[in-house]
């Protein structure tokens, strides 16, 4: 007997779906948090942690679609896990330059960050356009702040570790200086003010450990000029809404 043709060369494929589990990924971020664990997970290349760092740069569209929505999708993943996802994001960013980037790959993700918070994020601190969407807006301001503070928060550990350049720290302070003129600014100055902390901090280094700089421009000097004029900012203000919301100004 001749076996059937369409027969020998029929197919079987499983289809199998599964309900996605967004807070599975942040098992990552417990691990990354115990240095017993770091290592464990380091030690297993750049490779799938490179795929990692790709996938969960793709939230940000998540917390656009927050940003952008005022409707609740029971599709969407909640916007808790999406802001500690793009944290970790960040974070993961900084354990792959200081590991295996002998260049700025990871700080220019990092600054490619920057711009889309920039870009994207900030005109959300803007001020409603009528009294009917206020409510609306005002969720949408505190969510932009959150999501600007969180980013700003990861830059501020960057340079605490000493993995920020001067690039990586001008468009850090460019950014910081965006933030605070925003209408919504006044939201994210503690987190600006660590961020001109370690910017001041690292440019305090002992004159002995530093090259002669007679006949140069001195980078430290001229961060230290921007740190001194968004300082400035933060007081005009904060000055300024002390005498429009006493209450709320004084909390800032």
């Amino acid at each position: 007997m001749r076996p059937d043709k369409a027969n020998t060369n029929r197919k079987v494929r499983i289809q199998e779906t599964a309900e996605a589990k967004p807070n599975l990924v942040l098992t990552y971020e417990y691990l990354f948090n115990r240095t017993s664990t770091r290592e464990k997970v380091l030690s297993v290349g750049e490779g799938p942690l490179k795929q990692l760092h790709t996938v969960l740069g793709n939230w940000q569209l998540v917390l656009y679609s927050h940003l952008s929505s005022a409707s609740e999708d029971p599709k969407r993943p909640e916007v808790e896990t999406a802001l500690r996802v793009f944290m970790y994001h960040g974070r993961l960013s900084a354990h792959l330059q200081h590991n295996f980037s002998e260049g700025r790959d990871y700080l220019l993700s990092t600054e490619r960050v920057a711009s889309w918070v920039a870009e994207e994020v900030l005109p959300f601190m803007a001020k409603p356009v009528s009294h009917d969407d206020s409510e609306d807006s005002e969720k949408t301001q505190q969510l932009a702040a959150k999501i600007t503070e969180s980013f700003l928060t990861v830059c501020r550990d960057v340079i605490l570790v000493g993995l920020a350049d001067k690039a990586f720290t001008d468009q850090i302070l460019h950014l910081c200086l965006l933030t605070l003129v925003s209408d919504a600014g006044y939201l994210c100055v503690p987190a600006v003010l660590h961020i001109l902390k370690e910017v001041a901090t690292d440019a305090l280094v002992p004159l002995e450990n530093k090259q002669d700089l007679e006949n140069q421009e001195d980078p430290t000097s001229l961060n230290l000029g921007v740190v001194a004029k968004i300082f400035q900012v933060i007081i005009e203000l904060l000055a300024r809404r002390l005498r429009k919301e006493p209450e709320e100004g004084k909390q800032v």
